[in-house]
């Protein structure tokens, strides 16, 4: 299995220097910034490395690194011969690195605005997505199939799936700022993802996204979208209210 992530800045860099992240640098990066926004919580267990290996496309000698430094600072707890748990979310000074604080506004601002770049992306990604791009969001969903009762599972799986389709949509810029916005009331969404039937109504609009963009159609690509981040925006709203 090839590793593919990008090098950026990684939020584990020496005195916050930039420098180009080795994979399991990246990885950690990932979990680090999902606890940082409330995704991963304290007292959740991560799925095992063989599941976190196909979610995120990469190898078990790259998660088994990524723990190993998030383990190191503090961040989750690892026994030998059980679950790998996270024991902490508060990640310091390293949060300033996560970019965009969307916290500062209100839900729907947030939503709408999610809505306007998401359908944007969509409807490029619908006439540029790779077949390779499609083939990874039917493995995701194919794997989504089964976390109806792993919301942490499902919570890694659904970032991979949509920031594979940010990436389809072939604009950087519009890619960093939909990967900023996805990030607001994540700690909402945890919660809301736990009530029953909310994860398998989440994997039938992934679904309906998945056959337009295989179809290459950007009206159903928008379609799909649009009702998927209406189902989040009155998901959150409920347990926010």
């Amino acid at each position: 299995m090839k590793d593919v992530f990008n090098p950026t800045t990684s939020v584990f860099a020496d005195g916050g220097n930039i420098r180009r992240q080795t994979l399991k640098h990246q990885l950690a990066d990932k979990l680090a910034y999902m606890m940082s926004a409330g995704l991963i919580r304290s007292g959740d267990y991560l799925p095992s490395e063989r599941e976190l290996a196909k979610t995120l496309d990469v190898s078990r000698e790259t998660v088994r690194g990524a723990i190993q430094l998030l383990a190191s600072k503090g961040l989750i707890e690892v026994a030998q011969g059980a679950r790998t748990k996270v024991i902490s979310g508060n990640l310091g000074k390293w949060k300033e690195s996560f970019g965009l604080d969307v916290k500062d506004f209100d839900v729907t601002t947030v939503s709408d605005t999610r809505q306007v770049i998401e359908v944007a992306i969509l409807r490029s990604a619908a006439m540029n997505i790779s077949q390779k791009e499609l083939d990874r969001l039917s493995s995701l969903i194919e794997a989504q199939e089964k976390m109806f009762t792993d919301p942490v599972g499902f919570h890694i799986s659904d970032r991979e799936f949509h920031s594979v389709i940010y990436s389809a949509g072939k604009n950087e810029l519009l890619e960093k700022i939909a990967g900023d916005v996805y990030s607001y009331a994540l700690d909402a969404r945890h919660t809301a993802m736990g009530q029953e039937g909310a994860i398998e109504r989440s994997v039938r609009e992934h679904l309906a996204i998945y056959r337009a963009l295989e179809h290459h159609d950007p009206d159903a690509a928008e379609r799909a979208v649009v009702g998927h981040l209406d189902s989040i925006y009155k998901s959150t709203m409920q347990v926010l209210s």
